[in-house]
């Protein structure tokens, strides 16, 4: 297991990382799942802000869940290419 992975697994114990579903994650940017799961698929060159999400961070249960931090990253993309 490398650092980074090791560094979310004690902020996500300890309180400090929230981990998010796909349905939280399109609540927030008010977005249908449908349109979530294709920019999970494929990137969009007309759209900057479609640029590919990325993969989860863990699997809980069979569902994929990203860190608030991953998220974060994400979107600071997005506002760098809008």
């Amino acid at each position: 297991m490398d650092q980074d992975t090791q560094d979310l697994i004690d902020r996500i114990a300890n309180g400090e990382e929230k981990l998010l579903s796909r349905n939280e994650i399109c609540k927030r940017l008010n977005v249908p799942l449908v349109t979530f799961d294709k920019w999970r698929r494929t990137p969009s060159k007309d759209k900057p802000c479609e640029n590919r999400f990325p993969n989860p961070d863990f699997y809980i249960g069979g569902s994929p869940r990203w860190s608030m931090t991953s998220f974060k990253k994400w979107i600071e993309t997005c506002l760098l290419k809008a």
